[in-house]
Formats: structure tokens, C-alpha cells, sequence
């Protein structure tokens, strides 16, 4: 980690980071929809002769390949989701909106221990 105050600004941070990581003259895969032009500049700064290159690719074959570290949060949130499901069907009534429904599921899933909702539910 390279921990920066509000004071202080991130830059020197980021040029800390650029050096721990020896990024002079590197490589750098980018997704272009996700990275600013801000963190361009500060690579093209503080890790002079670096270039880019699309890495949508890589990382899409990457992010499907899960490990055990990765599987044991996404198998907690499934048991939590299904639990806080299984609640909120036993509530639901003969006119109730969406909406309505929608509220009581994200009250059981927080109170199962969840941290929300991962996408909207409606």
C-alpha cells in the first residue's frame, strides 16, 4: 500500500508506487473503458518510457477462472441471498408492489449478514 493524506495528495504516493513497481519502461495492460486519463498521465510521469496495451482479453479469461479464495465470498453471498429469499417469499402478499417486495428482500439480506444488493432486483 502506498497511503497518501488529503494534505499531502496522491501524487507522491503514486510516484512511491511507480517505483516500488518498477514501471520505467514496462508493458502495461489496460482495460479502456476502465482506466482515466488521470492514472495515464501519472504511469507516463512517474514510470517514464512505460507503454500500454489493450488487455480486455487476458483479463476476461482471467475473471472466469475463480480460485478457493475467491469461491468461499461468492458461496456465502449465494447462502445469504437464498436464506433472505426464502423470508421475504413468506411475507409477500396479494398486492404488493414490486417496490414493497423489493424492500423486504434487501432487509433480509442485510440482516442475514449481507452488505446489499449486487445488482437491483426490479
Amino acid at each position: 500500500m502506498f497511503p497518501y493524506t488529503d494534505e499531502e495528495g496522491y501524487t507522491a504516493a503514486f510516484q512511491r508506487a511507480c517505483a516500488a513497481l518498477h514501471l520505467a519502461d514496462c508493458l502495461i495492460g489496460v482495460e479502456a473503458l476502465r482506466m482515466r486519463l488521470l492514472e495515464i498521465q501519472l504511469l507516463e510521469r512517474y514510470g517514464p518510457g512505460c507503454r500500454f496495451m489493450p488487455a480486455e482479453e487476458v483479463l476476461a479469461e482471467q475473471r472466469m477462472r475463480k480460485d478457493e479464495r475467491e469461491l468461499e465470498p461468492m458461496r456465502r453471498a449465494i447462502a445469504v441471498t437464498e436464506a433472505a429469499l426464502r423470508l421475504t417469499v413468506r411475507q409477500v402478499r396479494v398486492g404488493m408492489t414490486e417496490r414493497e417486495i423489493a424492500s423486504l428482500l434487501m432487509v433480509e439480506i442485510l440482516q442475514a449478514g449481507g452488505e446489499g444488493m449486487a445488482f437491483s432486483p426490479i
